[in-house]
């Protein structure tokens, strides 16, 4: 008789499952540590390409703005209207340079010369709005024409259009007004108030309606900011020049500007000339 033998099975016990070492979480830490250092890096680079381009940014625009706005009101002066003064002021050393913009401008007809009048008879003015305080210029030859009361600066009250003419406008002023002088080309000019670019503690300022002033007035505070980081020696190195007029040339204004960066890394210098309109 045979006999059935039975096996018997033992169930499998799972097999164990192996963590990271020390060794292999020290490598990976390091790794880490490293992927880290790079990345930080990469973007401190970054950062600081973005704060240079900025910052030179920033220069470029102060300076040309600067200087387009300067180049601009020069080239639209009354003509014998631009000056220049240096000095200290309250321990500070100030340079300006001021002049008249010229708002308008035409021939005369009738003007008040060898006697007074209280009206003058001129060609129509074109692009010209009459604002109150305007003034009427003949024949400014030197700066004092302009600035001192010479006679040949008398403010205007209104101007109307002529009845039934077309092209001529009439000038009225306050009384009965004369002129210092005729021009030889019969021109005349209109403006408003002077104003002046002041150089002063690394900075240019725009001073305005403070007035027509015999003498050339230097502003030691107040005023629009118009450029920082200016790093001229105003006394070795003066911001502004004035070239008179010769035989050969109009007269100039030399703007020689250096601006330097706070942190020292850059600086940019302009030898920039503005030539003058000086034909009262």
């Amino acid at each position: 008789m045979a006999i059935a033998q039975a096996k018997l099975i033992v169930p499998r016990t799972p097999r164990m499952r192996r963590g990271f070492t020390l060794i292999e979480m020290i490598v990976t830490i390091l790794l880490l540590a490293i992927l880290s250092a790079g990345i930080t890096r990469f973007i401190e680079i970054g950062s600081e390409i973005y704060v240079d381009v900025a910052a030179r940014e920033q220069l470029l625009s102060e300076s040309r703005f600067v200087l387009e706005r300067i180049t601009r009101d020069i080239r639209s002066a009354v003509p014998n209207s631009v000056r220049v003064r240096s000095g200290a002021v309250s321990g500070a050393q100030v340079q300006c340079l001021e002049l008249l913009p010229l708002r308008g401008s035409a021939s005369y007809i009738d003007l008040p010369v060898l006697t007074a009048a209280a009206q003058a008879q001129v060609i129509k003015i074109n692009n010209y709005s009459f604002s109150s305080g305007d003034q009427m210029l003949v024949y400014p030859l030197l700066t004092d024409h302009v600035y001192a009361n010479s006679g040949r600066r008398h403010t205007v009250t209104a101007i109307s259009d002529v009845s039934g003419e077309e092209d001529l406008q009439q000038i009225d002023f306050a009384a009965a007004t004369q002129f210092a002088a005729d021009s030889p080309g019969k021109r005349f000019y209109l403006a408003a108030q002077p104003l002046s670019y002041c150089v002063r503690n690394g900075s240019v300022y725009l001073h305005l309606n403070y007035g027509y002033q015999s003498s050339q007035p230097l502003f030691a505070s107040g005023g629009l900011l118009m450029a920082t980081q200016v790093s001229n020696n105003l006394i070795a190195e003066p911001v502004f020049r004035f070239a008179g007029a010769t035989l050969n040339r109009n007269a100039l204004v030399i703007v020689r500007l250096r601006l330097t960066r706070v942190d020292d890394a850059e600086t940019l210098a302009y030898n920039h000339e503005v030539q003058v309109p000086n034909v009262p």
